[in-house]
Order: C-alpha cells, then sequence, then structure tokens
C-alpha cells in the first residue's frame, strides 16, 4: 500500500484518472467490461476527453491481456494514466475485500486516484456498531466510512427494549467498545445512554455522517473550553498561537507543538507542507456543524486555526 500513496496528490482537470480494484475475476470478464467502458467513452462530446479516456482505458486492456490467460483470476489494483501503476493484492487483501463484499471490479474515474478510499478500505479495522431495526428483526452491524458486516440477525421478543440493552451490553463487554452506538428502523424505544436513536432507516453513508458529526460536537466542546480559558486571566496567553499557517508551521517544526485546533481543510493544506513524523501531537480537527456555532466563530475570528505550544 504504500506503493500508492506517492499517487495521492496526482491530480488532474477532469474525470480522466482511473482506479481499478479487480478481485477474484477472470481476466476475460475484466476485459469485456474495459471493453464496454471503451465503447461508452465513444459518446463522450469532448473529442479530446474522449480520446484520452479511450487511450488510457485500451492501454489497461492490452497490459492485462498480454499479462494474464483468459481463465486466470485477477486480484490487482490499477491506476490508470498516461501509465498503468499496477498493485497486486496480497492474500490478506484479498481476504478483506470477499469479506467487506467489495465489488469483483471496482472503478471511479475522477480527477484524482482514489487513494484515501483504497488506504482506509485495506487498513482501517476501526469500526462503530449499529443496530438495525426492521419490524421484528434486528442486526447487529459493524461499520466504517468504506467498510460494513452484519454480524448477527436476530428476531426481537416482544420485551424489545429489554432486549435491545442486552445486545448492547453484550457488544461493550465482549468487543471493548465505548463508543456511540446508533440505532435506526424504530420509534419505539426510549433514550438510551451513549446511543443515537433515529426512526428512519438508514444507509452506511448516512450512519457515518451522523457519527463524525457526533464526534465533531465533541471536537467543539474541547475547542470552547480552550477559547474560554483566554478570557481567564490566569492564562499564559503567549502560550496560544493563532490564525497564520506559516506560524504554525514554524512553531511545529520547532517541535514546540502540544494541540493543534484546526479547520479540517486546513490540515489536509498543512498535512501538504509536513512530513507525518511532525505531527506528533494532539489534533482537533475542527467543522462547522450549523450557522454561528463555536467552529464558524472560530472560523471567523481566528481563520481555523490555533496551536498552544509547551513553553514560551
Amino acid at each position: 500500500m504504500e506503493l500508492l500513496k506517492q499517487y495521492k496528490n496526482v491530480e488532474e482537470t477532469s474525470d480522466t484518472l482511473y482506479t481499478f480494484i479487480i478481485h477474484n475475476i477472470t481476466s476475460l470478464e475484466v476485459l469485456l467490461f474495459i471493453d464496454s467502458q471503451i465503447d461508452r467513452a465513444k459518446n463522450i462530446k469532448n473529442a479530446l476527453k474522449s480520446k484520452k479516456i479511450n487511450d488510457r482505458l485500451f492501454n489497461l486492456y492490452k497490459n492485462i491481456k498480454d499479462s494474464h490467460k483468459e481463465d486466470e483470476k485477477i486480484n490487482c489494483i490499477y491506476l490508470v494514466d498516461n501509465k498503468i501503476i499496477k498493485y497486486k493484492l496480497t492474500i490478506d487483501d484479498s481476504n478483506i475485500e470477499s469479506t467487506f463484499k467489495l465489488h469483483n471490479i471496482y472503478m471511479k474515474n475522477d480527477i484524482m486516484f482514489h487513494i484515501d478510499f483504497i488506504i482506509d478500505f485495506f487498513t482501517n479495522f476501526k469500526f462503530i456498531y449499529t443496530l438495525k431495526i426492521i419490524r421484528n428483526e434486528l442486526s447487529i452491524i459493524k461499520l466504517n466510512k468504506n467498510k460494513e458486516i452484519i454480524i448477527e440477525t436476530k428476531k426481537i421478543a416482544s420485551n424489545k427494549s429489554q432486549m435491545i440493552n442486552e445486545i448492547i451490553d453484550n457488544i461493550k463487554k465482549y468487543n471493548n467498545y465505548n463508543d456511540i452506538i446508533i440505532i435506526h428502523g424504530t420509534k419505539n424505544i426510549n433514550e438510551l445512554n451513549n446511543c443515537i436513536i433515529k426512526k428512519d432507516i438508514l444507509n452506511k453513508e448516512s450512519i457515518y455522517s451522523l457519527y463524525e458529526d457526533y464526534n465533531m460536537t465533541l471536537n467543539h466542546r474541547l475547542l470552547e473550553l480552550k477559547l474560554n480559558e483566554l478570557n481567564n486571566e490566569k492564562t499564559n496567553t503567549d502560550l496560544f498561537v493563532f490564525g497564520k499557517m506559516k506560524d504554525i508551521r514554524s512553531e511545529i517544526e520547532l517541535f514546540t507543538i502540544k494541540e493543534l485546533y484546526i479547520d479540517i481543510n486546513k490540515l489536509t493544506k498543512l498535512r501538504g507542507l509536513l512530513d507525518e513524523s511532525y505531527l506528533n501531537f494532539k489534533i482537533i480537527e475542527i467543522r462547522i456543524l450549523n450557522n454561528n456555532d463555536i467552529a464558524d466563530q472560530f472560523m471567523k475570528n481566528y481563520n481555523g486555526i490555533m496551536a498552544i505550544k509547551y513553553f514560551v
């Protein structure tokens, strides 16, 4: 996977970069799929874009045809621009794909390669738990941003609330899990500690968005506490560095930073300016949830970036 990270910042002005993840499917099936995409490219009205896509897909077609027998199963990642970057999936990688049921052919064309998705899918095993309830059936599901799996499905007895409490206790006990649990698909449950309850049935993206928003409210509380310290006459305000990316970067390079509160978009920019080894301190990501919330004020008044130093 390290090989792929170097292509993370490759970017073009149109969606002509291709990311393929191919798993446990024959070369012939892959060639037929690519051939269908070449046919679609012929319908693109922009002649230059059509030709660029056609040339790139044809190069991939030829590469696979020349290097694999028709009945040979392919387990590879391909990044396709004017050249072809190939990464062969390991046995562990293939097992992850099988467990979490990624399509046999995952293809995305975009202005960039989908490296973040690849890295997250194959390396992120931090999950949240959710209970989906449809009438008298309950499914226990664990998921993260790009993966989900049903752990168990069972019928719900008449004593629904008691059963759900027992399930939650078991999730926490046997998985050493202390994070939020999201329950959806029912409105007949009383409020539960450390649970979010929604009456509608939610998809993975909606569930994870709820989880991210919940975590962001926790970050907002931390930010508010830190900003309130500025009004305390006992606070040494010289320990605070505000507003300017160059000033923050300089302090980071001097290893003086203890905590960093930062707009998520600015964090992406900062990561592009520094080697990851420099970011060895607590980072609290900040995103606006509502107009005039503490994050909104932070963006307006402090340019969305504030560092706390160890010493002056």
